[in-house]
């Protein structure tokens, strides 16, 4: 019932995307030094504990496969799927590593990501020499992110050369 800390608007938006809630409208960033706005439509996430000899979590990587669609822009020159999907990646790794800090400075599991590791590996946890609440502080977390670009006009011509 206390509030210890903020997090930015982009980091909001990536505790959206943890727990797979895509309500959060468009989302602007910059590929190639021009903003492009985008709607995610997918989002999955995996948990991916390491654990070393002693029991130990030694890794934790949150992986997240993200799918996305441009909002209609009238860009002069269009950027590449590649450049565009790196660009999200990039950028939401850095959202996910703002809600690593946050985590380790409020000493708050506010992801849940202790239980969540606890019903994949209630072994692992049960039997851990330092408890989970113990761990985030120097825990290794790291963010994989891969995305996916849709263009709603090119699968609608591809729908309608189909047809």
């Amino acid at each position: 019932g206390t509030l210890t800390a903020f997090l930015s608007k982009e980091a909001s938006f990536a505790v959206n995307l943890f727990i797979g809630e895509l309500g959060t409208g468009p989302m602007t960033l910059t590929a190639e030094g021009q903003p492009v706005s985008l709607r995610f439509t997918k989002a999955k996430n995996t948990l991916i504990p390491t654990f070393g000899m002693e029991g130990t979590m030694t890794q934790l990587t949150l992986q997240l496969q993200l799918e996305a669609e441009p909002m209609e822009s009238e860009q002069e020159h269009p950027i590449a799927n590649t450049k565009l999907e790196s660009a999200v990646s990039h950028t939401v790794s850095n959202w996910l590593n703002e809600l690593f800090l946050a985590m380790r400075s409020t000493k708050c599991d506010f992801l849940g990501l202790g239980a969540r590791i606890a019903i994949h590996s209630p072994k692992e946890m049960t039997h851990a020499p330092i408890p989970w609440t113990e761990q985030p502080d120097t825990l290794s977390m790291t963010p994989k992110v891969d995305c996916i670009v849709h263009h709603k006009e090119n699968e609608a011509r591809t729908k309608e050369g189909q047809s």
